[in-house]
């Protein structure tokens, strides 16, 4: 019995504490465009861990940022970036959005509403493929991505949601005064 109640104590708690982030979508993106909003004055973070590589070329002495391995002869940049990292949204094209984690120059992710999604769906990073591997430019370099980060999307706050969804109105309507 005592093991049935911390069961269901355990799930109630599990459910009150939901996640209070929600995907941006292109819905999103319409309500804060429409409201006269900026893309730059919300809080975005990223749903996922994600780590890029990348082969340092013969003659390179200066890293910008992350860390150096030797592998087998090579040195090997590697930059992470954990779950829930806030960003900032620094380039807006038609449906994409550059979110930069970090300051500097050329410091950001490109994420876009995938093709064929629908407008709920949310904006993922955008990668282009080379013998089946998914790379993105970040720093002006071309960095592998690993694991599942290639599937990382742009999440923001469930209050900043609900400001954005504020900010539409109803007209009351008008008659004519005689």
């Amino acid at each position: 019995m005592k093991k049935s109640i911390a069961a269901l104590l355990s799930a109630v708690i599990l459910v009150g504490c939901g996640s209070s982030k929600t995907y941006f979508s292109s819905n999103i993106r319409q309500s804060v465009e429409k409201s006269g909003n900026s893309l730059q004055q919300i809080q975005y973070y990223i749903d996922r861990d994600i780590t890029l590589r990348r082969e340092m070329e013969i003659g390179e002495t200066r890293v910008e940022s992350g860390t150096v391995q030797v592998e087998n002869g090579k040195q090997i940049v590697t930059i992470r970036l954990k779950k829930n990292t806030p960003g900032v949204c620094v380039l807006t094209k038609p449906g994409q959005i550059g979110v930069s984690f970090e300051t500097g120059n050329k410091r950001f992710l490109m994420f876009e509403r995938p093709r064929n999604a629908g407008w709920a769906d949310p904006y993922r990073l955008i990668t282009e493929y080379n013998a089946g591997k998914p790379y993105v430019m970040y720093e002006g370099r071309r960095y592998e991505v690993i694991n599942n980060g290639a599937q990382a999307a742009v999440q923001i706050t469930k209050t900043e949601e609900k400001k954005i969804i504020r900010t539409e109105r109803n007209m009351a309507g008008r008659k004519v005064s005689k």
